[in-house]
């Protein structure tokens, strides 16, 4: 089964588990100009803003990056 789905971390939020994602983990560990340090399913990686990264099984593309906001798009 495919999914996607989009993960906003605001207000200092660090961790979400997604359910369409088969109970996925997602960590947001850092923010670094227009890259973002994550944790999927426990698979580490930097992703660029506006540039698919595969982490572990899954496809990470972060559409929007700032101090205060970041959001994920994640595929499998």
């Amino acid at each position: 089964m495919n999914g996607s789905c989009t993960v906003t971390f605001k207000d200092g939020a660090r961790s979400a588990t997604v359910g369409g994602l088969d109970d996925a983990k997602v960590e947001l560990v850092g923010v670094d100009g227009d890259r973002v340090r994550v944790v999927v399913a426990g698979n580490a990686a930097v992703v660029t803003r506006d540039v698919p990264q595969p982490v572990g099984r899954f496809q990470v593309k972060a559409t929007e990056v700032s101090p205060k906001k970041v959001v994920l798009k994640i595929s499998k």
